[in-house]
C-alpha cells in the first residue's frame, strides 16, 4: 500500500521513508531532523510514512502543484492551516486512486473551513483514544471518527535505551509550553527532597542530536515526572514505557493508557504511589511491565500499521 502522510503548515521537510529510515525528497539524503535520532529513528507522527515506506508532503516547502507522481492509495491529510488548508478536491484530482483520510496531530482548531475538508475526505481520525470527546465533529460531519495512536519504533528504542537497572532519580520534564508544565517542578523537588532523591531537569538545545541528548539524560532515571494538565495525546509517557522508566502525573491520554496508577495531577496520590514503588519492588516493577506491553499492543510500529490497514478495509 503506497501512503503519503500531508501536510499544509509544518516545519518538517518532506522526506520519504525506505527500510525504516528517512531520506530528503529533494535530494536522497538521509534527513536528519532535531528531534529524530539519525535518519533512523523519528518520533510518533512523523513515523505514519515509515509503517509503509512512504512520503510525507509539506506544501511550506513543496507547492501542492508539484507533489509527486505518485499512484497513492492512502492520503493522510493533516490539517494544521488553519484558513486555508489544502483543499481535498485537488488531492483527489492528483491521486484519483487515493483513500483520503483527514488525521489530526495534537489539537482540533474549531474552523469551518477545517469542517467542510472533513466532510469530503473518506475517513476522519483523531488523535485521542477517547473518541466520544469527538462527538460535537461527529455530529456535525456526520461521520464516524478513528483513533490512529502516534506510532513509534519500540524495538529501536528498547535497544538502545531500555535499562535493567535504573538510578534512584528523578527526571523533572520541562515542557516547551509553560502552561503545560503544572506543577511538574515544585511536586518534583518536593518528593527529591522528602525522599532524598536526585532531581534532573535541563533543557536541551536546538541542535542536531538534541534528541539523542534529552534521551540520554534521563532515561537512566527510575522514574519521570509531568504534570501536564491539558489531555493531548503525549510523546513522553510512551518513551517511558519504552525505557522502562515509570512516568509520574499527567493528564495526557498516554498517561492513563500506559500508567493508569499514576496518571493524574492529585498530589496526594501520586506520593502514596511513589511511596508505593519506592518500598516495594514488585510493584514497581509490575508498572513497567503494564507499561511495556501496552506500549507493544498499541503503539508499535505492528500495532497501528495493523490498525490502519484494518480501518482502510471498511472503506476499500
Amino acid at each position: 500500500m503506497k501512503v503519503a502522510l500531508i501536510t499544509d503548515k509544518s516545519g518538517m521537510e518532506p522526506y520519504y521513508a525506505k527500510s525504516g529510515k528517512i531520506y530528503r525528497l529533494d535530494n536522497d539524503k538521509p534527513y536528519i531532523h532535531e528531534q529524530s535520532l539519525g535518519n533512523e529513528c523519528i518520533m510518533g507522527f512523523w513515523n505514519i510514512p515509515v509503517l509503509f515506506d512512504g512520503w510525507f508532503l509539506n506544501s511550506n516547502y513543496i507547492q501542492p502543484i508539484n507533489f509527486p507522481d505518485i499512484d497513492l492509495d492512502l492520503i493522510f491529510l493533516s490539517h494544521q492551516r488553519k484558513d486555508t488548508p489544502i483543499p481535498v478536491s485537488f488531492l483527489r484530482k492528483k491521486y484519483p486512486n487515493a483513500i483520503i483520510s483527514s488525521i489530526t496531530q495534537e489539537t482540533f482548531t474549531d474552523r469551518d473551513v477545517l469542517y467542510n475538508n472533513f466532510k469530503d475526505c473518506d475517513i476522519v481520525c483523531g488523535c485521542y483514544s477517547d473518541i466520544e470527546r469527538y462527538d460535537d465533529i461527529m455530529n456535525r460531519i456526520n461521520k464516524q471518527m478513528h483513533w490512529i495512536p502516534e506510532p513509534f519504533d519500540v524495538d529501536y528504542l528498547h535497544n538502545k535505551y531500555y535499562t535493567g537497572e535504573k538510578d534512584l532519580s528523578i527526571f523533572s520534564y520541562k515542557h516547551s509550553r509553560p502552561q503545560r508544565a503544572g506543577h511538574t517542578e515544585q511536586f518534583a523537588n518536593y518528593i527529591g527532597q522528602k525522599y532524598n532523591i536526585p532531581v534532573i531537569r535541563k533543557w536541551t538545545d536546538l541542535v542536531d542530536n538534541q534528541w539523542r541528548d534529552f534521551l540520554d539524560m534521563w532515561t537512566p532515571c527510575a522514574f519521570h515526572f509531568n504534570l501536564d494538565p491539558e489531555p493531548h495525546p503525549g510523546d513522553q509517557a510512551i518513551q517511558c514505557a519504552i525505557a522502562g522508566t515509570i512516568n509520574i502525573g499527567g493528564n495526557n491520554d498516554s498517561h492513563n493508557i500506559l500508567f493508569p496508577d499514576t496518571a493524574g495531577n492529585d498530589l496526594k496520590h501520586l506520593e502514596d504511589k511513589m511511596h508505593l514503588y519506592l518500598n516495594d519492588t514488585d510493584a514497581y516493577y509490575n508498572a513497567i511491565t503494564y507499561a511495556w506491553n501496552k506500549v507493544n499492543d498499541i503503539y508499535s510500529f505492528n500495532a497501528v500499521k495493523s490498525r490502519i490497514e484494518k480501518m482502510v478495509e471498511q472503506y476499500s
